[in-house]
């Protein structure tokens, strides 16, 4: 048993060993082929070095490469649509010039075209011309090619003469290029129609062949053949010409004619000597007429376009004269104050304050002969501290005879001719009552209806009983009818309401009518507290200003008036005995420093200030005061002075 196992496994390792002699080495090959064909880094390198060599030969058959590209176009829109942004950055280094090139292409065409438009756009000719193309519907560039060229190569085509191929194209307008293709497959066609119709043979070539108004010259060479198409009438010799350039090209790249890719297109020396085929020549009429009346057409339109401007700039300084002139009228006109003024709605607006008893804006307008187009007015009401608007509406109120003079002297109002009682009691209670008025002087005046010869009525020693005593003190003292005489303890109380000015008059010397005294402590009270109303309601005033230290245009007409109207409540309080007292309080908003804030509310307070001691108010009345500071965000309504009164009866 033992011996016929050895035996067997005798006769593997002897067939094993002719197996070695015999397949060693196709082993060895079988087991590497294996090894390659399983492992995945071989086989990528093995299609490596062969895919070049796949698309060279799909390049050469355009089969295979119909059939390529459908799975190459689907991979890519698959990619595109998985990963946009990242194809987006891959096509970037490559779209961006593209796209630049592009852009420049386009703006250097719409230069040439404009350049050619402007060019003849300023003449009779150019305008001659417009109408002929709108008429035929041919582009104007056309029309002025054909008018002002004698001929001009527009482009020129180097088409092979086996395959038909175009090689290399020039042209000279970017909106008047052909197709080559079109070009190419056009040209052959003709030439094999003519051949085969007419019999010749293909060493009898086509020339020239008319395209509209075009021509085309076919120039022949041995490999390849040049295809110029020229308007207008060209010579003879620029068909000489054109061969020396078409032996040029086929003695330098002719060698190259057969290559199938666009290499050849793009060689420089090529594209140069093409572009030399472009040969014009301008006609000789046209271009001196262009030189020398070009220049007239651009002066005169120059010169139009400096008169237009010219006329423009004088009108609308013409304007800002007339407006300066209005504003500066109204600024000196009596009983006007002008407070702003601007352009609204293509008019002058004026806004400020007018005194009623002024002429309205119309009538000074046409006293000074201007006009009142294009002006809008917006005047409010205000009483004017002007001596001579105050001695006119102090004439009319009153009804004073046109004989009759008011002039106001120091502070003093003179008047002179014939007064009636009752305006002469009127005048004399203007001392005080008025901002401008401290006293009247009627030493010029006569009583209308007096006796020359009774001056006076001394009725001290009659005696009188309560009711006629109450008559005579009505009459001698002329009391207004707001005042009412009683009689109390054996004194007649004078109550009521009156002017400051008659209860001063009355009462500066003692009055005694029969055995009854005259009290005139009721009346004073009542005046008192009249004064300190009239105070409450300027009380609290408010007056707003702008980023820094200037007032508002509403509070600028608004101090004027408040001015006037505290500069007489002030005089009224010094004769009534009541000590008034006044307190200018500057605020600012929250913006900005705490240094700032406070020099900005002092320079407030002190414009303030300011204008009320113009307005004749005693500097010794005014007081300051400034909240201080809280840091906050930016309020309009915070930029303020607020005018505080108060005041107090003297004991």
């Amino acid at each position: 048993m033992t011996t016929e196992k050895q035996t067997e496994q005798q006769r593997k390792d002897d067939l094993e060993r002719l197996q070695k002699l015999l397949l060693g080495e196709d082993r060895s090959r079988l087991n590497l082929l294996d090894k390659r064909i399983s492992e995945f880094e071989s086989r990528a390198a093995d299609v490596a070095e062969v895919l070049p060599h796949v698309f060279e030969r799909i390049s050469k058959d355009p089969v295979l490469e119909a059939e390529l590209e459908k799975p190459m176009v689907r991979s890519m829109r698959s990619a595109i649509k998985r990963d946009a942004p990242a194809f987006a950055e891959f096509m970037f280094p490559v779209m961006g010039p593209a796209i630049r090139r592009a852009v420049a292409d386009a703006l250097k065409s719409l230069v040439q075209r404009i350049n050619a438009a402007m060019e003849h756009s300023f003449s009779i000719k150019g305008l001659r011309w417009r109408l002929e193309a709108a008429r035929s519907g041919v582009p104007f560039a056309q029309i002025v090619l054909g008018h002002t060229m004698r001929f001009a190569v527009q482009e020129a085509f180097l088409i092979a003469r086996d395959t038909g191929m175009v090689l290399a194209h020039a042209h000279r307008d970017e909106n008047l290029v052909l197709d080559e293709d079109a070009v190419a497959a056009m040209l052959t066609a003709i030439q094999s129609f003519i051949q085969d119709s007419l019999g010749m043979s293909p060493d009898d070539p086509l020339r020239s062949a008319e395209l509209g108004d075009r021509t085309m010259w076919v120039i022949n060479g041995p490999e390849a053949i040049l295809a110029c198409i020229i308007s207008g009438a060209p010579p003879r010799d620029l068909r000489d010409e054109l061969m020396a350039l078409l032996e040029s090209i086929h003695a330098r790249y002719g060698e190259r004619f057969h290559e199938t890719d666009d290499a050849l297109a793009k060689e420089s020396g090529l594209r140069l000597l093409m572009r030399q085929c472009l040969r014009e020549e301008l006609d000789e009429k046209h271009s001196s007429s262009k030189r020398s009346k070009a220049p007239i057409y651009w002066s005169l339109a120059l010169a139009a376009l400096l008169i237009l401007a010219g006329w423009a700039t004088w009108q609308e300084s013409q304007k800002r004269q007339f407006e300066s002139r209005v504003i500066d009228l109204f600024r000196s006109q009596p009983g006007y104050v002008v407070s702003s003024s601007r352009r609204q709605d293509g008019a002058l607006l004026i806004e400020g304050l007018r005194d009623p008893s002024t002429p309205p804006p119309d009538a000074i307008l046409t006293t000074r002969g201007l006009p009142q187009q294009g002006l809008r007015f917006r005047f409010k009401p205000f009483l004017s501290l002007e001596p001579a608007i105050v001695l006119q509406g102090l004439h009319s109120s009153l009804g004073l005879e046109n004989s009759t003079g008011l002039e106001l002297k120091d502070r003093t109002l003179v008047v002179n001719g014939v007064l009636q009682s009752n305006q002469a009691e009127n005048l004399t209670r203007l001392a005080g009552a008025h901002p401008l008025i401290n006293a009247v002087d009627l030493s010029g005046t006569k009583l209308a209806g007096a006796h020359p010869l009774i001056s006076a009525v001394d009725l001290s020693g009659t005696r009188l009983n309560a009711e006629e005593a109450l008559r005579l003190a009505r009459r001698q003292l002329g009391a207004p009818d707001t005042v009412e005489l009683t009689l109390l303890d054996g004194r007649i109380m004078v109550t009521g309401y009156s002017d400051i000015s008659w209860y001063l008059e009355q009462s500066g010397e003692l009055r005694q009518f029969g055995e009854w005294k005259v009290d005139f402590e009721p009346l004073l009270g009542g005046l008192r507290k009249g004064l300190l109303a009239d105070a409450e309601k300027l009380n609290e005033s408010v007056f707003y200003f702008t980023r820094l230290d200037s007032l508002t245009a509403q509070s600028e007409a608004d101090l004027q008036v408040f001015a006037q109207q505290l500069a007489s409540l002030m005089q009224s309080s010094d004769r009534l005995g009541v000590d008034m007292t006044i307190t200018l309080i500057g605020q600012v908003d929250g913006t900005g420093t705490a240094e700032q804030n406070a020099l900005t509310s002092r320079k407030r307070a002190q414009l303030v200030r300011d204008r009320l001691i113009r307005s004749g108010i005693d500097s010794n009345k005014l007081l300051f005061e400034y909240p201080a500071w809280v840091s906050g965000s930016e309020n309009l309504a915070e930029r303020r002075v607020i005018v505080r009164i108060s005041g107090e009866n003297r004991s």
